[in-house]
């Protein structure tokens, strides 16, 4: 039993490069213009009572597969299989008569839907209502605001009690009081066991909302699961955009000019990871070991060398750094000019997302680094309950009056 099927789904849009290719291809049977699939091979079923987000960088063909959904446009390839009355918020006032007023455009709104008069004049005051438009629902709606139209369009859309909800960013442009009543209104429309497909950018509504979420990306799917876990990899893919985290090759290191005690040879030789990190992931509150092993050319005393470590989100963002100097540590002698020292963090707090590890070798003497191996290592970081967001979690408690409830510690 199913609500809505998606088989196969694609859409194809013809781009000319004059108006009257079109109409020279209708007749000759001759191509003149260029095939752009704004989306392809979407396939997924939802039972009632589903909730399903679509997430995804602009242009990535979520608005297609909405209004494919919502059957304000056909398909190029696949189906749309759905069971039951739709309801969908599209484009912010679509289908809104910009010189009718608010109550003119309810009436129309719901008569498209299939509404009779008498189910339209009954609904009527809920919708004006939950629109909180009373004082201005008379007026003609190309006076609206933008959140007003989102307010109008959203009551319209609920009210009417259909069996699936489509919602295309509709809360984007609301304030945060009429925020709130729309998710509320959303999460009892799913706890009735109707089928939700919300679409945003804001990615802790879609979390909240939806259990599982499907990720566009060029006009494919890119991955379809549990809400959690795609939000996840999303927000790691789009962290990767803003800042490189590829790790440097040991042959392409900056060395700039160093103290004097710092002769040109010295350098990092290796950088690896230990402790609970496993093929290269280790989850929160587990404990990361850095292995840094360097070469100190002769003269340098390793009281005279510092190693600082960073840990750095791939957004480019800081985690946390330190040097083994600030702590008071040493670099220990392995072999013939080569010392080495480990960084340890214990119950690292670190959410999920993904890492790399920077090395510097410095001299003590002065703070100009000798060689800088940014990305020497990379690792992922896990956390199985994925139900707080950040960069890190935090040791904490709530309180209530008379008493207190048990600390949350970081594992």
């Amino acid at each position: 039993m199913f609500s809505i099927r998606v088989a196969n789904l694609g859409k194809s849009y013809r781009f000319y490069s004059a108006p009257t290719d079109s109409l020279k291809e209708w007749l000759v049977g001759k191509s003149y213009g260029e095939s752009f699939w704004a989306l392809q091979n979407v396939n997924f079923e939802m039972a009632p009572g589903a909730s399903l987000g679509v997430i995804g960088s602009n242009g990535a063909g979520k608005s297609t597969l909405l209004k494919l959904l919502a059957g304000t446009i056909s398909p190029t390839t696949g189906i749309v299989d759905r069971r039951g009355q739709i309801s969908a918020i599209l484009e912010l006032g679509s289908g809104f008569h910009p010189d009718l007023s608010g109550r003119e455009n309810i009436r129309v709104s719901c008569a498209a839907m299939g509404l009779s008069p008498r189910e339209s004049n009954y609904r009527l005051p809920e919708i004006i209502a939950f629109s909180e438009l009373e004082d201005f629902i008379d007026r003609p709606v190309k006076t609206y605001s933008s959140g007003m139209y989102a307010r109008l369009g959203f009551s319209v859309a609920t009210c009417v009690n259909p069996d699936i909800l489509v919602v295309d960013e509709a809360l984007a442009v609301g304030d945060q009081h009429f925020r709130k009543k729309s998710i509320d209104r959303m999460l009892a429309f799913r706890e009735q066991g109707k089928t939700l497909i919300f679409c945003s950018h804001i990615l802790q509504y879609v979390n909240s909302l939806c259990d599982e979420c499907l990720w566009l990306r060029k006009g494919k799917p890119e991955m379809l699961g549990p809400a959690e876990t795609v939000i996840d990899c999303y927000q790691d893919y789009s962290r990767s955009l803003d800042a490189g985290s590829e790790a440097r090759p040991l042959d392409t290191y900056r060395t700039e000019a160093g103290s004097a005690s710092f002769l040109a040879a010295s350098r990092i030789l290796d950088v690896g990871l230990g402790g609970d990190c496993r093929n290269g992931a280790i989850e929160t509150g587990g404990t990361l070991k850095v292995h840094v092993k360097v070469y100190l050319d002769r003269g340098v005393a390793s009281t005279d060398a510092d190693v600082r470590v960073a840990i750095v989100r791939n957004d480019g963002i800081e985690c946390y750094a330190t040097s083994a100097a600030t702590d008071g540590a040493v670099l220990a002698p392995i072999g013939r000019s080569e010392f080495a020292v480990s960084f340890v963090a214990e119950e690292l707090a670190l959410l999920s997302g993904r890492y790399s590890v920077h090395v510097d070798l410095m001299s003590t003497r002065d703070t100009r680094v000798r060689t800088r191996w940014p990305g020497a290592t990379r690792f992922k970081m896990v956390y199985s309950e994925n139900k707080e967001a950040g960069i890190a979690r935090v040791a904490h408690r709530w309180k209530r009056p008379g008493g207190n409830w048990p600390s949350i510690p970081n594992q």
